[in-house]
C-alpha cells in the first residue's frame, strides 16, 4: 500500500561530527523491462528509509506479473567540501491477484422462447 516501509538505506562515514552526518536521496530510477513509469518511492532525506509513494501495478501494461525496479539511491556526508556515494537497489515487483474477473459483454440480452426445451443453449 501507498506509505509501506520497503527498506531502510544505511551507510558508515569515519568522519567526526557534521562530516559524518550523512543525507539520502534518490538519484535516478530505471525499470528494467523498458517500461516508462515515473519513480514510486521516497526516499526519507534523514532516516533513509524508502517507501512506496504511488500504487505500483502493471497489468494494465500487458507486463510479466514480475517487474524488477532499479532505485540509485545517492549518500552525501555534510563536510566541506560534501563527499558522496551511490548505491544501486534492485526492488522486485510481484503482481498479486488483485483484479476480479469480468463478463465480456458485462450486459447480455437473449430472446428465449417459453415453450423452449430444456437444455437449449441460451447464449
Amino acid at each position: 500500500p501507498v506509505g509501506s516501509s520497503i527498506a531502510q538505506l544505511t551507510t558508515s562515514d569515519a568522519d567526526i561530527g557534521i562530516n559524518a552526518r550523512v543525507t539520502f536521496r534518490a538519484q535516478e530510477f530505471r525499470v528494467r523491462q523498458g517500461l516508462n513509469i515515473s519513480n514510486p518511492f521516497l526516499i526519507n532525506e534523514t532516516s533513509g528509509i524508502v517507501t512506496l509513494n504511488r500504487t505500483v501495478d502493471f497489468e494494465d501494461r500487458g507486463t510479466s506479473p514480475t517487474v524488477v525496479l532499479e532505485l540509485i539511491a545517492l549518500a552525501r556526508d555534510q563536510g566541506s567540501p560534501p563527499r558522496e556515494t551511490t548505491q544501486s537497489y534492485f526492488i522486485q515487483v510481484t503482481g498479486v491477484n488483485d483484479n476480479p474477473p469480468v463478463f465480456s459483454p458485462p450486459i447480455t440480452f437473449v430472446t428465449l422462447r417459453e415453450d423452449s426445451p430444456a437444455g437449449t443453449q441460451v447464449a
